[in-house]
């Protein structure tokens, strides 16, 4: 019966510090509206609560922090999206959810195995949230002649995914992966399907970094 719709507007600044080193600060902000509708739910019996208060709408601004450090073959960062513990209320003031802090803290480093016709993307993502266990996320990627990325990902208890990637010139990339549920869910769904396209444009005079193992 919920309906949620996000707007956000992100911005980081790179610093670029001697022998090839890196850090880039992020800020995040803008608001989500929630959409509770009561009165979607198939009912088999008449419910007061209901009735008294079937639709609940709310707007909830937020912001966000992160800081990302990296190399040419090595990355560390970590990111809290929401830093606001936004209350969703009803018109009695009664508490229907909240939006917690989400950290996410992460890691990588690439591998030149035999340079230039492939390496390998070593990669590590963790979540933290109050009330839940933690997320761990494992991943490896091959990546051949900086054109052709694929690999797998393996997140602990819940799922494992294929993706594969081409660099198709300086500013476009093309992917796909595949995930599949590895809990007690995998009963009730066939995984996802995930498609995208990035295509990054450049200011004429500007050079563009390609490819790019973390950006």
């Amino acid at each position: 019966p919920s309906h949620q719709v996000g707007l956000y507007v992100d911005y980081a600044k790179y610093f670029n510090l001697k022998k090839g080193r890196n850090i880039s600060l992020g800020l995040k902000a803008g608001l989500n509206y929630f959409d509770i509708n009561l009165m979607n739910m198939v009912m088999y019996e008449y419910d007061p609560f209901i009735a008294a208060d079937p639709r609940n709408q709310t707007l909830l601004p937020n912001f966000g922090l992160g800081v990302f450090y990296f190399t040419d073959d090595f990355y560390i960062g970590a990111s809290v999206p929401k830093l606001l513990r936004n209350t969703i209320r009803n018109r009695e003031n009664i508490i229907l959810g909240k939006e917690e802090r989400h950290i996410f803290l992460t890691t990588g480093y690439v591998f030149t195995i035999d340079d230039p016709f492939w390496k390998l993307k070593a990669s590590m993502m963790t979540r933290l949230v109050n009330g839940s266990p933690a997320s761990l996320e494992l991943s490896a990627t091959a990546i051949l002649y900086d054109r052709l990325w694929f690999g797998l990902t393996y997140r602990f208890g819940d799922a494992i995914a294929a993706h594969a990637r081409v660099q198709v010139n300086k500013n476009l990339q093309i992917g796909y992966s595949y995930d599949l549920n590895n809990s007690r869910l995998r009963y009730y769904n066939t995984g996802s399907h995930e498609i995208f396209i990035s295509y990054d444009f450049v200011v004429k005079g500007q050079k563009i970094l390609s490819p790019r193992y973390f950006l």
